[in-house]
């Protein structure tokens, strides 16, 4: 399953912070235990501030672990690249990608 998360609503500089908020308030909802994002130095420090208060905020800070970690520590990191390249690309590619998507979320 596939799950796109669309902050095109929100300023730039916002868009990550709003996609991570409603994210951990997914897998929350999901029970998940382990979040592992790529690893990019320059927003490392704002993520760890968004989901810190984010884990708190959704009730899972006890149960969801939440890692940085580069493409070369975690291959599978590839995989919501090329789907995230396929649909922004947009024409074919999107619609190769739509086929694995089950839900685009407005955030």
């Amino acid at each position: 399953m596939v799950r796109i998360y669309d902050a095109s609503a929100h300023h730039r500089r916002r868009q990550r912070e709003a996609c991570l908020d409603v994210l951990i308030e997914d897998l929350a909802s999901a029970g998940a235990r382990m979040l592992v994002l790529e690893s990019d130095e320059s927003i490392v420090e704002l993520d760890r501030k968004t989901l810190y208060r984010a884990v708190r905020q959704h009730g899972c800070h006890d149960v969801l672990e939440y890692r940085h970690l580069r493409a070369f520590e975690e291959p599978l990191l590839a995989v919501p690249d090329a789907l995230a390249w396929c649909w922004q690309r947009g024409g074919h590619w999107k619609a190769r990608a739509r086929e694995m998507v089950e839900e685009v979320r407005t955030v």
